[in-house]
């Protein structure tokens, strides 16, 4: 007589049966030794072999364990790695799981487990292991081929910008001089030929300048020389070098600054990137407009240098294309007004040396404005140079 609500031992061993039939791994049980005594008709389906082939074989030579554990009878286990060589010398690999079973007194009956089939994971592992190497392996080489293009790039426009420079301030040099009528006077008409020719060497002399300068930094090559100086007296120096083209679109330039603010960085730089800036800004301003440089301390505490213009402004798409190399933005005024195409890609790859950023706004029809942040610790406070 069965007690309610307990299976009798045909019951539970025909829902084990039912359990075995359904599953798709294969259910084995082995005695103490780890001989298999029984092992579900999956064998042959996953193994290639008979399950009365198997029968009295040690588990651990039928599933060999490729991982540095080892199986007892007496302990559960799972998840265990193991390989089966099949009849025709295929190799399938599985995940062994064993569970021992004890009768009430505690005495060891038999382990049971499942042994899953994981070859297709193994294979799709191993794809992607190879997969990864070969990568590993291209990008290895393409970084080598990189690295050796850009020292021959460097080569080559060092001594390309040297080739070019000498004969280029040799034509800008007649160029003036022809100007001011060392070679004898000059008709209209050959006064205009003349500064289209000085006008031309100063734009090529300055592309070449800008692609150097832009391709040491890409290079790495680009160092800082990092020194305090007055930002007033780096605006000025970079006001002179523009002053003559705003004045001839009667712009009006305003600085505002405190005169004994001072920054560290590199000088030269932050006059370039100033120039770049405010060339940027002629460029874009309509005849009688108004271009301000501003210098201030952010509320973070960020020292920020700022060109603000009344020009034509840009869309987003515009400043994206604008901070590309070459990139020139559609427009009359960018058709009448050349420029490179190279000096906001180089301003923001020389603020970036600073550890700093440019930021933009602007707007269609009011102006523009350029802003260069730099780190806190970069400005220089006054008791700075006090002597104790």
């Amino acid at each position: 007589m069965s007690t309610p609500g307990l299976l009798t031992i045909e019951e539970a061993n025909r829902r084990l049966n039912d359990l075995v039939r359904l599953t798709s791994d294969i259910v084995w049980e082995a005695d103490r030794d780890l001989k298999l005594r029984n092992i579900s008709s999956t064998v042959l389906k996953l193994t290639g072999h008979l399950a009365q082939e198997l029968a009295g074989k040690c588990l651990t030579d039928v599933w060999r364990p490729v991982e540095d554990k080892i199986i007892s009878p007496l302990r559960p286990f799972r998840d265990i790695r193991t390989d089966v060589v099949t009849p025709s010398g295929d190799i399938r690999y599985f995940l062994l799981s064993g569970l021992p079973i004890f009768d009430k007194s505690g005495g060891f009956v038999c382990i049971r487990g499942l042994a899953k089939d994981i070859s297709g994971t193994v294979e799709v592992e191993r794809s992607l292991q190879e997969y990864q190497w070969e990568l590993e392996k291209k990008v290895s080489l393409r970084t080598r081929e990189l690295e050796y293009a850009n020292r021959s790039k460097s080569e080559f426009l060092a001594n390309m910008s040297h080739e070019l420079r000498t004969p280029l301030n040799a034509v800008i040099g007649f160029s003036q001089a022809l100007l001011t009528g060392i070679g004898g006077s000059l008709t209209n008409k050959q006064k205009e030929y003349v500064s289209d020719i000085e006008m031309s060497g100063d734009l090529l002399l300055s592309l070449i300048n800008d692609v150097l300068d832009l391709s040491k930094v890409e290079a790495g090559k680009a160092e800082l020389h990092d020194e305090d100086f007055n930002v007033s007296q780096v605006i000025d120096l970079a006001v002179t070098l523009v002053k003559q083209r705003a004045a001839e679109k009667n712009l009006t330039l305003k600085i505002t600054a405190n005169p004994a603010a001072e920054l560290n960085g590199d000088m030269r730089m932050c006059k370039q990137m100033l120039s770049n800036l405010l060339s940027n800004a002629i460029k874009f301003t309509p005849q009688d407009g108004r271009i301000e440089v501003v210098f201030r301390i952010s509320q973070d505490g960020e020292p920020q240098i700022s060109v603000m213009d009344t020009g034509i402004g840009m869309s987003d798409h515009d400043i994206e294309k604008a901070f590309e190399k070459f990139g020139q933005i559609d427009g009359e005024l960018s058709r009448s007004e050349r420029g490179t195409g190279l000096g906001l890609p180089l301003v923001a790859a020389q603020i970036e040396l600073h550890e700093g950023k440019i930021e933009v706004q602007s707007a269609i029809g009011l102006g523009t404005t350029m802003t260069l942040v730099f780190p806190i610790w970069r400005q220089v406070e006054p008791d700075q140079h006090s002597l104790f």
